[in-house]
């Protein structure tokens, strides 16, 4: 559910971009490639240990070593994107680390994409004035969970655009 609150909210933070798929110029399923690039909720592989002497950076790895692998980095990488920080729902995402690679790829990566694919076009058919809640945003609202290793909004507050909260709104 991470991703697909981050989806939600990169979606509407960018507004234009949103516009761009709810409006067919670009499909949903490159839409979904570029937030799981960008707005990946797994951003640290858990801890892997060197098995030899190495290197990585010039920077000396003994065997043993702990490593952190932060692949939710790869996505801002400027050498394999362009405008790596920007948010494009037009750009070609595939090759992103999102799920990880190769042998090591996210078994549940197809289902993830598949909640993605159902969940966003729906919601925003359904909701085509859903707005950030800016009070709320702004409060703080959206903090991260506190964790290492995913990357979400804790909560996500979203209204109608233009309509302010109401007397019974939860804080």
């Amino acid at each position: 559910m991470g991703t697909l609150a981050n989806g939600v909210r990169g979606l509407l933070a960018h507004p234009d971009q949103l516009a761009r798929v709810t409006g067919g110029e670009v499909e949903w399923t490159a839409a979904i490639e570029e937030i799981l690039r960008r707005y990946t909720s797994v951003s640290l592989l858990p801890a892997v240990f060197s098995t030899c002497d190495t290197e990585v950076a010039g920077v000396p790895v003994p065997e043993g070593e702990m490593l952190l692998l932060a692949y939710g980095a790869a996505a801002l990488d400027p050498g394999a994107w362009q405008d790596p920080g920007a948010f494009d729902v037009g750009r070609d995402a595939r090759g992103h680390l999102a799920f990880g690679h190769g042998p090591h790829l996210c078994l549940g990566a197809p289902l993830a994409r598949l909640e993605l694919a159902v969940a966003l076009p729906r919601l925003f058919e359904r909701f085509p004035a859903l707005a950030l809640d800016a009070e709320r945003e702004a409060a703080g609202a959206a903090s991260p969970v506190e964790s290492w290793m995913m990357h979400h909004p804790k909560q996500l507050w979203v209204r109608p655009r233009g309509v302010a909260a109401g007397p019974h709104a939860r804080p």
